[in-house]
C-alpha cells in the first residue's frame, strides 16, 4: 500500500509540474448573509493571484520576485471560484463541481464552518478526492 501511495505521488506530482497553470479552486460565499467578508476574501486571493503570477521586485514576498511559482518551473496560479451561499450542501455540489469539471488540484476557503464540514467527512468525494494532496503536505512537525 504504501508504495502505491508513493508512485501515486510521484505521478502527481508530475502532473502538477506538467502544468502550465495550476488551478485551485476558492469557495466562498459570495452571496448571501455573509457575501460582504466572502467578496473582501475573493478580492484578496486575487490580489495574491496577481503577485504570485506577476514580478513585484518592489514587495518584500518570495513569490513576488519572479513570475510564477518557481519549484513548478513557473507555473502560474489561477483560482477558480465558486460561491457556497452559506449553504453546506451547495458547498458540497461547488467542491465536486470544481474536482470534477473544472480540474482542480486542490481547495481553498469555505469560510463557514457549517459549509467546511460536509466536504471534511471521509465519506465525502471531496475527501477521498483531495487526500493524496494531503499527503503531499510538509509535516507541521519540528525535527
Amino acid at each position: 500500500m504504501k508504495k502505491l501511495l508513493v508512485v501515486l505521488l510521484v505521478l502527481l506530482s508530475l502532473v502538477v509540474m506538467a502544468q502550465e497553470v495550476i488551478k485551485i479552486g476558492a469557495i466562498f460565499p459570495l452571496t448571501g448573509a455573509a457575501a460582504a467578508t466572502g467578496v473582501k476574501i475573493k478580492y484578496a486571493i486575487e490580489v495574491a493571484q496577481e503577485i504570485i503570477n506577476g514580478v513585484y521586485p518592489e514587495i518584500n514576498l518570495a513569490l513576488a520576485k519572479s513570475a510564477g511559482l518557481l519549484n513548478l518551473n513557473g507555473a502560474k496560479v489561477q483560482f477558480i471560484f465558486a460561491d457556497h451561499q452559506g449553504n453546506p450542501e451547495l458547498a458540497m455540489a461547488e467542491a465536486e463541481r470544481l474536482i470534477r469539471n473544472e480540474k482542480v488540484v486542490a481547495l481553498i476557503g469555505c469560510y463557514q464552518s457549517s459549509c467546511t464540514k460536509p466536504a471534511r467527512s471521509p465519506k465525502s468525494t471531496v475527501y477521498r478526492s483531495l487526500r493524496v494532496l494531503r499527503a503531499l503536505q510538509p509535516s507541521r512537525r519540528e525535527d
